[in-house]
């Protein structure tokens, strides 16, 4: 088996950690694992590779178990370039996912947004360490008018 260490924020390793468990399995059936195969390359790929110690670093990491038979299948690099693009695109997956609930539990059943977003964040035990909470809301109210345009 190899692994691959996914920096990702403090709520995005909550959220992964709650819906695969500490590891992820690589598979092409979960949409988790059909990102990381599409940004994993092989060798062939990049004349003249040479592995480097990656710069990219960030407190939390979501790690990703390969089995052979995908390394040999989708290859095993993994650039500091492509470690971001992943980080921004599980980022921002598990952002809209949030707020697409909020406005979803508003519509249907007239619970406020910022209700909806604590719930949310508290079921999947992201605690509010350092303003977390309002972060995001403050994120949602700016972002509001786009996704009620776009869904509704």
């Amino acid at each position: 088996m190899l692994y691959i260490d996914i920096p990702v924020s403090r709520a995005v390793k909550k959220f992964l950690t709650f819906k695969y468990g500490k590891e992820f399995y690589l598979n092409r059936t979960d949409w988790l694992g059909i990102l990381v195969t599409t940004v994993l390359s092989k060798k062939r790929d990049y004349y003249n590779y040479k592995p480097v110690q990656s710069s990219y670093k960030q407190e939390y990491s979501y790690r990703v178990v390969i089995n052979y038979a995908h390394y040999e299948k989708y290859g095993i690099i993994f650039t500091d370039a492509k470690k971001k693009q992943l980080s921004k695109v599980l980022e921002k997956t598990f952002r809209e996912y949030l707020f697409e609930q909020a406005i979803m539990a508003k519509e249907i059943y007239g619970i406020l947004y910022k209700d909806t977003i604590f719930n949310i964040l508290e079921f999947y035990g992201i605690d509010d360490s350092d303003g977390y909470y309002d972060a995001i809301f403050r994120d949602f109210t700016r972002k509001k008018k786009d996704l009620l345009n776009k869904n509704f």
